[in-house]
């Protein structure tokens, strides 16, 4: 069962989840669209390609399953850190 943060200033509100796949909204607009949370590959990601190698990094979980030597998720009422 994944771990969730929301954070939200009342107007702008970000629903993640610790693999890094959520959505976010600002009033009633769906920046994101919702779908269920444990749908893991839902969001908005960064993706750093090598060029040499063409290997693909992503600095969460989600969106490519690889799960690095150190992961670690900090849930706090301000902020989620993914490190």
């Amino acid at each position: 069962m994944p771990e969730i943060g929301v954070i939200s200033n009342g107007q702008y509100t970000v629903l993640l989840n610790d693999r890094r796949s959520g959505f976010s909204r600002y009033r009633n607009i769906l920046l994101n669209r919702y779908r269920k949370i444990s749908a893991d590959h839902y969001g908005t990601y960064l993706y750093i390609r090598n060029l040499n190698t063409d290997k693909l990094w992503s600095a969460t979980y989600s969106p490519l399953d690889i799960l690095p030597d150190n992961y670690h998720v900090s849930f706090a009422s301000d902020k989620i850190k993914y490190q």
